[in-house]
């Protein structure tokens, strides 16, 4: 009965979701046209890249910078990324020197505010590049699709997207935006995806397994917080996050048994539920928390310091695996194999704990992929303690 409710529910929110599409297309269509400009007869010798995807999305991305940079085929251009500027912490921190210049969106005022949406695609569409390269998989017609469509470039190239962020009839009219779609559907990883699609572009093969950042050795943050664990209670929907109080359940168990500190992360939306964990403490001297007050720069050298990482489904996993850290992530199910679990040749520790529906069966990779491409109904609440107490034992030996 319940999975039935779950089901009746996600269907109910899927049309709401379509019928909001429908009411944006008429309005962004005609700003997109006001700003739009004629193609030139002259390209500059520019390559515009647009990854406006979330934080673990452009960390999967961000290591193919360097081999673009130095490719035979855009050594001489100037680069210029287009960013979601959630990750624009990251990328300037450490990616600067691979990029010639940024431009930043905010990805709520551009789907919202139709002023800031014009200004935007006139800023955007001025550059007229010689490449314009979508380097999102799963494309959306309303944001990223939208900058191809109206900015000048000599050739535009993608992926053949999927059904995340676009319906049909949307792919079917962006589809005709570009020169170039690639096909990856033969990778179900992202960061092998990504890999592929670049490997493709620039004629190359690229011998990388994973993200990676590398950190200078001086430690960026004012204190020490001696032996810890890193918990993060994020989690972009709430089907993707686990109950909090598992979480606090898991937290004095860390103290407990191997008396570490726990370091609470997050942004503003986190603030709640670690207030909330940090009041149900037995031992609060422990704990310390950190929302809102680390970038996320700042976050990765404390990353690579922590004894573990605790943590919903979320970009911080992929920014630990950039760093070697030990982590346990908590699913759901959703879209299995695309962004988590890591392939086993990768060498991530990373250890990802499903429902049992998933967990007897999580060597079939390409059937759970298929079953759970897009979502799971799968109850994240179903994951018990003991389980995830487990995996702690493991990886943090007494």
């Amino acid at each position: 009965m319940k999975n039935i409710l779950i089901k009746i529910d996600r269907v109910f929110r899927d049309f709401i979701l379509f019928m909001i599409d429908l009411t944006k297309f008429l309005p962004i269509t005609i700003t997109n046209t006001a700003a739009k400009q004629h193609k030139p007869t002259i390209f500059n010798k520019v390559l515009l890249l647009i990854k406006l995807d979330e934080i673990g999305d452009y960390i999967l991305f961000r290591n193919l910078l360097p081999y673009i940079k130095s490719s035979d085929k855009f050594k001489n251009y100037k680069i210029i990324l287009c960013g979601n500027i959630a990750w624009k912490n990251i990328a300037e921190n450490f990616d600067s020197e691979f990029v010639d210049d940024f431009v930043w969106m905010n990805k709520q005022k551009y789907l919202n505010n139709l002023l800031y949406r014009f200004r935007f695609l006139k800023k955007v569409s001025s550059i007229k590049p010689k490449i314009l390269i979508n380097c999102s998989y799963s494309r959306s017609f309303f944001i990223d699709d939208s900058i191809a469509a109206v900015t000048p470039a000599n050739t535009k190239i993608s992926f053949k997207t999927d059904l995340s962020n676009s319906y049909k009839w949307q792919i079917k009219i962006s589809d005709k935006y570009y020169k170039i779609l690639f096909d990856s559907n033969t990778e179900i990883f992202d960061f092998y995806k990504n890999r592929s699609f670049f490997e493709y572009i620039l004629n190359i093969k690229i011998e990388l397994l994973k993200p990676q950042i590398t950190l200078n050795n001086k430690n960026k943050t004012d204190e020490s917080y001696g032996n810890f664990v890193i918990i993060f209670l994020g989690g972009k929907r709430k089907y993707k996050k686990w109950k909090l109080t598992y979480f606090i359940e898991i937290a004095n168990y860390i103290i407990s048994k191997y008396n570490l500190n726990i370091l609470l992360v997050g942004k503003k939306e986190e603030i709640k539920d670690n207030n909330s964990l940090f009041n149900h403490l037995v031992n609060k001297e422990k704990v310390f928390d950190l929302s809102e007050k680390t970038t996320l720069a700042e976050l990765a050298y404390l990353l690579r310091k922590a004894k573990l990482l605790i943590s919903n489904d979320s970009g911080i996993i992929h920014l630990a695996a950039s760093v070697n850290t030990k982590t346990i992530v908590i699913l759901n199910g959703s879209q299995y194999g695309r962004f988590i679990p890591y392939p086993i040749e990768s060498g991530t520790a990373i250890s990802a704990i499903y429902p049992a529906e998933i967990m007897n069966n999580r060597y079939e990779i390409k059937k759970l992929y298929k079953q759970y491409r897009y979502r799971s109904l799968l109850d994240i609440n179903s994951i018990r303690t003991v389980t995830v107490k487990s995996e702690i034992d493991r990886l943090i030996p007494e």
